[in-house]
């Protein structure tokens, strides 16, 4: 059966999920920065966990904002069988994981396509910083309060660019949300070219030494000149000197940024499905 998490299961769920890293970055990042019991934090997670014999075999996780993440590989059918029961009562506004993972839960848990505004498949490209090089040095530098109107434009812009079915209202007010988020987080650059802001990139979770980068966007008059490859290099070459970062992993929204990113070093490792709902749906158990 699954059960759920307590505080003394993090050293043995962070042991499970070491190994798998570059495909559990946000379990093991919300769980390094949120620990079990954060019930507040939009990233704050309560893990459920499958065993065998006193050793786990999977963790599945449902942050605060209503995302699920699992690590369950070689699962039996038992597993998913299980999941209603487990999450009965939580509200799922989308997931994110492996492809073959997320298509058990989502169908563990009645979870339909016309029930989705967004179901990509994603590329996950992995980078070993040791191999990267960024010559010449190209200017970064965190978002400000002064860049609040270009980020808030710039998230709207990405947000439109990756989920297209989303309704403008949706877009503005979550593009507000992030552009503040990025002036009051350390997690944002932005790429500077005479002056100018030109793209950004951040990083989304961290677990040891592994980043996971996202939010990579570069506006229409700035694009087919490599910037987007530039921003992320620059990023990751500042954090790995900085603060002993060793690797990285993203998804890659389509073939040409997956190219971008081939370029600079990134090799493709596995695929990933990301599923946002409509609306969010709380979970009820099988009858």
């Amino acid at each position: 059966m699954l059960r759920q998490a307590a505080e003394a299961d993090a050293p043995a769920i962070d042991a499970f999920l070491a190994p798998m890293t570059e495909t559990s970055l946000f379990l093991r990042g919300n769980l390094a920065r949120h620990g079990l019991s954060d019930s507040s934090h939009p990233h704050g997670t309560a893990y459920f966990l499958w065993e065998d014999r006193g050793a786990i075999r999977a963790v599945f996780g449902c942050s605060n904002g209503g995302y699920l993440m699992c690590q369950a590989p070689d699962a039996p059918p038992d597993l998913w069988s299980a999941l209603p029961a487990a999450l009965s009562g939580r509200r799922v506004t989308g997931m994110t994981g492996l492809t073959e993972q997320v298509g058990h839960t989502l169908d563990a848990l009645g979870l339909q396509t016309q029930d989705f505004t967004l179901d990509h498949h994603a590329p996950i490209l992995a980078l070993d910083l040791r191999i990267l090089t960024v010559t010449p040095e190209p200017a970064i530098r965190a978002a400000t309060s002064d860049d609040l109107p270009l980020l808030e434009s710039w998230f709207r812009g990405y947000i439109a660019d990756t989920e297209p079915d989303r309704p403008a209202c949706q877009i503005a007010e979550e593009a507000l949300t992030a552009a503040h988020r990025a002036v009051h987080t350390a997690d944002t650059r932005l790429l500077i070219e005479d002056d100018t802001p030109c793209a950004m990139a951040a990083v989304l979770s961290r677990a040891g030494d592994t980043v996971q980068v996202g939010t990579v966007y570069v506006p229409p008059e700035h694009r087919n000149a490599g910037r987007a490859g530039t921003v992320v290099a620059a990023h990751l070459a500042d954090l790995r000197d900085r603060s002993g970062v060793t690797s990285a992993v993203l998804f890659a929204h389509n073939a040409a940024a997956a190219r971008a990113y081939e370029r600079i070093g990134f090799r493709h490792i596995a695929t990933a499905r990301i599923v946002k709902l409509a609306t969010p749906q709380e979970i009820a158990p099988c009858p």
